[in-house]
């Protein structure tokens, strides 16, 4: 199942492969985050558009 944080593990996992010094880490990074974009692009994960995301539960 795909979670509204998937994108943002996504881009962390990117961040990490570039700031890597050994390739094989960084190749293993990338990996993982297109397999995690694979999974938005399939599951439907909504855009990031700016807005609230969906079903959010407002705290006072």
């Amino acid at each position: 199942m795909v979670t509204k944080n998937t994108r943002e593990v996504a881009a962390t996992l990117l961040k990490l492969a570039k700031t890597s010094s050994d390739p094989a880490v960084a190749v293993g990074f990338i990996e993982r985050a297109a397999d995690l974009k694979e999974r938005i692009d399939d599951e439907g994960l909504p855009k990031a558009d700016g807005g609230p995301p969906p079903n959010i539960i407002q705290r006072q």
